[in-house]
């Protein structure tokens, strides 16, 4: 009986520790984001490292760098630390890699880091084993990112249709001049389309609206006062 309590107190513990992380990183998805990231530049490193002990042809080393490279965008791009070079680099990313920002964008992007990551650790001979763990990791979230970026979608092109279809009378009723805040979003979500979002899920949306660069870190913070407009933009995640 004890190594029955003992066990349910461990798992207990583990559960306590996945949602400290979560509320650290925002949300389930920014942390498998960020460990994404991070796998992927280890790898890289990890690579170079074998690369420059093994003398590999300078084709492979090159290889091995770009992974390392884009490991560490993507690694830096979810990293929950509050630093004015980090918001710069994330600026920075909003404005000439929106594609990063959106689900979709992120599941093809990490299809094609996770085929590096298998490439380099696998049929270098590198770490294979490791190679078909963190590329297939890599891929799996991948998929799952690409599924809920098409869901949403979706579940927003539906929700798009429905205001549509109720007339310009009836718009103003529900959406105000200068847009909405994120949980005025939610309330219309449900009451038109039976539809509820996630904060995550929600956080991502008025990410999606947002056109410049500069009000991305203030989503991040004040997702709750951001003004949503809701437009076409919206609609593709």
């Amino acid at each position: 009986m004890q190594s029955g309590y003992a066990q349910v107190a461990q798992n207990e513990a583990v559960k306590a520790k996945v949602e400290e992380m979560k509320r650290a990183f925002g949300g389930i998805w920014k942390l498998a984001f960020f460990l994404c990231g991070a796998i992927t530049f280890a790898s890289g490193v990890l690579s170079i490292i074998s690369a420059v002990v093994s003398m590999m042809p300078p084709f492979d080393f090159i290889n091995f760098v770009f992974l390392t490279l884009f490991g560490a965008v993507m690694l830096v791009l979810d990293l929950p630390l509050d630093n004015r070079y980090v918001a710069n680099f994330k600026s920075a990313v909003f404005t000439y890699a929106l594609f990063l920002t959106r689900f979709v964008g992120r599941g093809l992007f990490y299809l094609f880091l996770g085929s590096m990551v298998f490439g380099a650790l696998w049929d270098n001979q590198v770490a294979p084993f490791l190679g078909f763990i963190f590329g297939g990791l890599i891929t799996a979230v991948a998929g799952a990112s690409l599924y809920v970026g098409g869901r949403l979608s979706y579940q927003l092109e539906e929700l798009r249709k429905k205001v549509v279809r109720q007339g310009p009378e009836q718009w103003a009723n529900y959406i105000p001049p200068t847009g909405m805040t994120a949980p005025q979003f939610k309330e219309l979500a449900i009451a038109l389309d039976n539809r509820v979002f996630t904060d995550e899920e929600l956080g991502y949306i008025v990410l999606s609206s947002i056109n410049l660069s500069q009000e991305y870190l203030f989503y991040e913070n004040e997702i709750a006062t951001t003004s949503l407009g809701f437009n076409a933009s919206i609609t593709k995640l």
